[in-house]
């Protein structure tokens, strides 16, 4: 009878092991880090949301995300309103239809420089970046993880409570963006299927 037990843990200890997807073992930072850093340049499309509690239906906008390693960051809207956010460095232009461009040295802006740090820093791989906002916690496997990031300085809070970023092997897919009132914003990403 004892052996008959025995063979039964056996059996469902490698009908445990075999039902896990490849890949399954936990994503560790850097390896996450490293991949992310390997691509040096991404296209995607995205679709966000952003839901403010004082409206009845978030507000929708779409466009397209262009990076280029290290530090340059575009963020194209097309719907409803076109705006163009282009970021190279620590310079941030604004281009409106219709209006003169904007132009903003970020370093200026603590709060502005934490938020595209969670951006550009996480498609970049580079973790000193992030470190330097937020505190940063990994969850999944390498076909699904999820980075949450937690703003260190207090101010930062007041705006955000925190940030998730999911993604799939080295592309991100989703940002959502939690502020402490209930408010929040989802990006979705879609890459275009060309590298």
């Amino acid at each position: 009878m004892r052996g008959i037990t025995h063979w039964r843990a056996v059996l469902a200890l490698a009908l445990v092991f075999t039902a896990l997807p490849a890949g399954a073992d936990p994503l560790q930072l850097p390896e996450l880090m490293h991949r992310l850093a390997g691509v040096k340049a991404r296209r995607a499309h995205f679709v966000e949301e952003r839901h403010i509690g004082v409206l009845d239906v978030p507000l929708h906008s779409l466009g397209e995300l262009v990076y280029e390693a290290p530090d340059r960051l575009e963020k194209r809207t097309l719907q409803p309103r076109p705006e163009d956010l282009r970021l190279d460095g620590d310079i941030l232009t604004i281009v409106r239809p219709d209006k003169q461009p904007v132009t903003i040295d970020i370093r200026n802006y603590p709060q502005a420089a934490a938020l595209i740090a969670s951006v550009r820093g996480t498609l970049a791989g580079d973790v000193a970046a992030l470190e330097q906002f937020y505190r940063i916690e990994l969850h999944g496997t390498l076909t699904a993880w999820q980075l949450q990031l937690v703003p260190r300085d207090g101010q930062m809070r007041d705006l955000f409570s925190d940030i998730e970023i999911d993604g799939e092997r080295d592309d991100v897919r989703l940002i959502r963006y939690d502020q402490p009132n209930g408010d929040h914003a989802v990006m979705t990403i879609a890459r275009d299927a060309e590298r």
